[in-house]
């Protein structure tokens, strides 16, 4: 039996599709545990490879189109996910990606997320807000991707300050919970959802009144992090600005020689 690495590097090679065609029957046939997912990871790579294949494309959007594919759905989330950072398969995985967004099942879900990288800035071009835009409408998208997503989309909220807005808005309605609870991995995303929300708060309006809704939101969720970050504004009243003196420097006298 093959295993799902030796199948990836051999799909590169092949372009009589029959024999990918084949291969997956054999696979589906056997009683492998995660054989209906691994056609689904193959399935997409081999599209990856070859996007003008109308068999490829047609087999990935026939399980895409059938509610009972879920192993298959997956699978095919997992390996769009791992190959959109080749940009050469950025607009066929986001396309993939963006057909996946709307699924209800868990597990296809966090296979999604998996394309925001752990402690990787999230590239906000064209291909990737494309699916940002669609993947935060899900809450278990949302949840899934949220501490990959809102860290890595903290650098951008300068220049992108509405739709890191957004982004932190959909977390908050889908994972407020989640935010609260000490034992969730989500509770580390309130230092920087504050730090998003003062940097709105800087900004000139609407973005100022967008920070101070961040604000309330984690207040009303108890976030004990934005209570700190609120006190430490009440204390410096907005608009104003105390110069900074600086202490008067002598001039030292020239020693003659």
């Amino acid at each position: 039996m093959f295993t799902g690495s030796v199948f990836e590097k051999i799909l590169f090679v092949v372009d009589d599709f029959k024999i990918i065609e084949k291969w997956l029957n054999l696979i589906r046939d056997t009683t492998w545990k995660n054989g209906r997912q691994i056609i689904g990871e193959l399935l997409m790579l081999y599209f990856c490879c070859k996007p003008d294949n109308s068999w490829a494309r047609t087999s990935v959007y026939d399980y895409l189109n059938n509610t009972d594919a879920i192993p298959e759905k997956r699978g095919i989330a997992y390996s769009a996910a791992a190959n959109w950072h080749i940009e050469e398969c950025q607009h066929i995985c986001g396309e993939v990606l963006v057909s996946l967004s709307n699924c209800d099942d868990d597990s296809v879900a966090k296979a999604i997320s998996q394309v925001f990288q752990f402690r990787e800035k999230v590239p906000l071009t064209n291909e990737m807000r494309f699916i940002t835009e669609a993947v935060i409408i899900n809450d278990k998208i949302v949840i899934a991707a949220a501490m990959n997503l809102i860290e890595g989309v903290k650098y951008a909220v300068s220049y992108e300050p509405d739709l890191v807005h957004r982004i932190c808005s959909r977390f908050l309605d889908a994972g407020t919970g989640e935010l609260k609870s000490v034992a969730s991995v989500h509770g580390q995303l309130a230092e920087p959802i504050v730090s998003i929300a003062l940097t709105l708060h800087r900004m000139p309006p609407p973005h100022r009144e967008q920070g101070l809704k961040l604000f309330e939101r984690l207040i009303e969720s108890n976030i004990q992090e934005a209570r700190y970050a609120l006190d430490m504004l009440d204390r410096r009243p907005i608009g104003r600005s105390t110069p900074m003196m600086l202490p008067h420097r002598r001039r030292r006298k020239s020693i003659e020689k």
